[in-house]
């Protein structure tokens, strides 16, 4: 298991009142992902000719993180999105539109496995929880 850094770059705090940017939960509706991953930190350039012509720092990108850590399906596919990066040839917000769509088929598995033990989660608590006195 490996710690996620947050979506504000590794060892950001947030002054500015944008903590709830800072890492996307499970219960996050899908338009609240999309803006969280779209505001995400990365290691790009200040332009996409200078990206293109120097590439992106992968190691401080929080996107690139993500991939690494929980949407890569496999270690070839997430050393070509390195290399690429890296390269230039891909950009931070293809990258992130890239990632979205894995982090979206993730959140649909997983609001569907939810909706399939709510009832029962609920039953247990209301019916197992200590009566007041």
């Amino acid at each position: 298991s490996q710690m996620i850094p947050g979506l504000l770059g590794e060892g950001v705090m947030s002054t500015t009142g944008n903590e709830k940017d800072s890492a996307l939960f499970l219960n996050d509706p899908p338009k609240v992902v999309e803006r969280k991953v779209r505001r995400a930190f990365t290691g790009g350039r200040a332009s996409v000719e200078e990206q293109r012509r120097l590439g992106a720092n992968p190691e401080i990108c929080s996107v690139w993180a993500l991939w690494k850590t929980r949407f890569a399906p496999d270690p070839k596919e997430f050393e070509q999105i390195t290399v690429n990066c890296r390269s230039g040839a891909l950009l931070c917000g293809d990258c992130k539109s890239n990632l979205l769509e894995k982090v979206h088929a993730f959140y649909r598995t997983h609001a569907g496995a939810r909706e399939k033990v709510r009832d029962w989660a609920e039953s247990t608590i209301i019916t197992r929880a200590p009566k007041p006195d």
